[in-house]
């Protein structure tokens, strides 16, 4: 008996745009984590692409799995360092009301038209 055998091939790895997707956002996601309105939506996305990019599969793929750890680590980075800034600032100038005297000083408006904007 001849039989042919087809050599083994294993399957071919192909990178998801989804997961392209989430590495990038992840990664510009943790290098901008120093703004907030950056970092924050960035590494959510990222979270989410990683996420579709699963598809019917029960595990995530390298790629996938890089990039949902940079978007989580972004965006706690993220909080971590807008929280120590406030936490810092508050300690600084004694309170919210010293913040606030402090950056009429800086901005050239008077305390009470600040207090007067932040009513509106």
């Amino acid at each position: 008996m001849d039989e042919q055998q087809t050599p083994y091939m294993p399957p071919r790895k192909v990178v998801s745009g989804f997961e392209t997707a989430a590495l990038t956002l992840g990664i510009i996601s943790l290098v901008g984590c120093t703004c907030f309105y950056l970092s924050i939506p960035l590494g959510a996305l990222a979270i989410i692409f990683a996420s579709l990019s699963r598809g019917g599969n029960t595990k995530f793929s390298d790629v996938a799995r890089i990039g949902l750890l940079l978007g989580i680590i972004g965006i706690a980075v993220s909080i971590g360092f807008t929280t120590f800034a406030v936490i810092k600032a508050y300690m600084t100038y004694g309170g919210w009301e010293g913040i606030l005297k402090e950056y009429a000083q800086y901005t050239g408006y008077s305390y009470e038209e600040l207090l007067r904007m932040l009513k509106y």
